[in-house]
């Protein structure tokens, strides 16, 4: 494992960002996330999520169901709660 250590830090010329990388903390996720994300040059849109409930129950225990989400980022891996 030692040999395939990364010696080069983010922001050098020769440092690969399309490598796998691994990361102990979700704020280093984040910003190694947020620097390939502006780093590129594609079009980049925003797109809102909508919880939908399918299945043979009635629209009250849909209701129900979706109000037990809890509107916590960190319960939810990662995603929040959009109006």
């Amino acid at each position: 494992m030692k040999q395939r250590l990364l010696n080069v830090r983010p922001g050098k010329d020769n440092y690969n960002m399309n490598m796998a990388h691994l990361f102990t903390t979700n704020a280093s996720v984040d910003a190694h996330n947020n620097a390939l994300y502006a780093l590129s040059k594609a079009d980049k849109v925003q797109i809102k999520a909508l919880d939908i409930i399918i299945g043979d129950i009635s629209d009250d225990l849909k209701k129900q169901m979706k109000n037990k989400i809890p509107d916590d980022p960190t319960k939810t891996m990662g995603l929040h709660l959009l109006m």
